[in-house]
């Protein structure tokens, strides 16, 4: 479960901004949109509204950069290489400062703090901090020197010290030579914490869908919530095939031809129903996704496989743009479900301008957070609970209104056309 997510000088965020799934005091309406971590209670789902370009996929990204960075930062890449990491890049404040990310979590009950800064060519510090109880205990501290302490609970580390580089993470260093405290974080990070942008809908969707289709269980799942969204499919079908060895030109040869005649392509077709003239049900239709399919179907089927897997394995689940493509019965459909199904400790975070979502109906006062620039270019993030709203005030009205800020300030665009009226 997610606790805070926090960045600095990144993209267009040039103050320290915080994003906080910690539920309010003072906001009392839908504890079932909550569940309990200690002496706490922690949200289900978040909502992330602003202009265009304001920054809410900024914040995404930065949340998608420190997942893969940490995923892959030891093992993917060698001494030199650059750090795809982009500050802030429109004050000369930012220009010698790294990059700031920083994290707080809860994996098998205990909570984790990891952070680091970085610039494109190294690693400035890192941290990892744990609390089992109520006492915050340090696990290892890297400084800018590259001096690294570790503490008493981070067993077996010491002698890795010397091996990392300082374009890489102690944390995924530790976690390839099998220190265990390492493994349980890079963990949550690849299977709890899933960061879906916008140019991941629909990739890799066909060997998702291949693996998800072996266990028959996950397979009528999903092909239930498929039907259940109404898109008129009656089912999906995952087919496997191999290049024949008669297509491929004879100038291939060896090892090349080898490992070509055993890539398995797949392909995922729909099935429709098909009727008479007297609405009589006859036969199934099949409709290749990729060619026949919507982009809205395309993309609902390939969350439906993450949606299932947040609510079913309590993960963090995090989409860009959640709204678009997507009718808004359906996006306030899965908001619904993440925010009243009982047996999960599942989070959903999104952003969107799917204004029909700010209703209290559907959310807490703390569950809705926005995004805005300010004059110099660098995006603030804040909550509503920073507002003052009455009982009987409409969120949606007073967001259009401009009472909470995070929307366009637009021009007269019919001034600078110039409109030629003559006849």
């Amino acid at each position: 479960m997610l606790l805070e997510f926090s960045v600095e000088n990144y993209l267009s965020f040039k103050e320290l901004a915080t994003f906080s799934m910690l539920t309010a005091p003072s906001v009392k309406e839908h504890p079932e949109h909550t569940f309990p971590y200690k002496n706490k209670s922690l949200l289900k789902t978040a909502a992330i509204y602003g202009a265009n370009g304001s920054g809410k996929s900024n914040l995404i990204k930065a949340m998608k950069f420190m997942k893969d960075f940490v995923h892959s930062s030891s093992k993917e890449s060698q001494v030199g290489d650059k750090i795809n990491v982009e500050r802030f890049r429109l004050s000369s404040e930012t220009d010698d400062k790294p990059c700031f990310f920083e994290i707080i979590f809860v994996q098998n009950e205990i909570k984790y703090r990891y952070g680091f800064t970085t610039d494109q060519n190294k690693i400035f510090s890192e941290w990892l901090y744990q609390t089992e109880k109520t006492k915050e205990a340090e696990l290892f501290y890297r400084n800018e020197e590259g001096i690294i302490t570790i503490g008493s609970k981070f067993k077996n580390a010491e002698p890795l010290k010397a091996i990392v580089r300082n374009n890489a993470l102690f944390l995924s260093v530790t976690a390839q030579f099998n220190i265990k405290i390492s493994i349980q974080v890079l963990e949550w990070f690849n299977k709890n914490f899933v960061v879906i942008t916008t140019d991941m809908i629909g990739s890799k969707l066909a060997p998702t869908l291949d693996s998800k289709f072996k266990d028959t269980n996950e397979k009528t799942i999903i092909n239930n919530f498929i039907k259940i969204a109404d898109l008129g499919i009656d089912d999906i079908l995952v087919e496997k095939s191999k290049i024949s060895e008669n297509t491929l030109p004879n100038y291939l040869n060896g090892e090349i031809r080898k490992h070509l005649l055993e890539i398995e392509s797949v392909k995922i077709s729909t099935t429709h129903n098909k009727y008479d003239g007297k609405k009589n049900l006859i036969s199934k239709e099949t409709f290749d996704l990729e060619k026949n399919e919507s982009d809205g179907t395309r993309k609902f089927l390939g969350l439906s496989t993450h949606i299932i897997d947040a609510i079913l394995h309590n993960h963090v689940l995090i989409i860009d743009e959640i709204d678009a493509r997507l009718h808004s019965h359906i996006t306030r459909t899965l908001i619904d479900l993440f925010n009243n199904y009982d047996s999960t400790n599942s989070q959903l975070i999104f952003s969107t301008h799917d204004i029909n979502l700010l209703d209290k109906e559907i959310m807490r006062r703390d569950q809705i957070w926005f995004t805005e620039k300010d004059n110099y270019g660098s995006s603030i993030l804040y909550s509503l609970v920073e507002y003052k709203v009455r009982n009987d005030a409409s969120f949606e009205r007073n967001y259009i209104n401009g009472r909470y800020g995070a929307i366009p300030i637009l021009g007269d665009f019919k001034s600078i056309l110039k409109v030629n009226n003559e006849t």
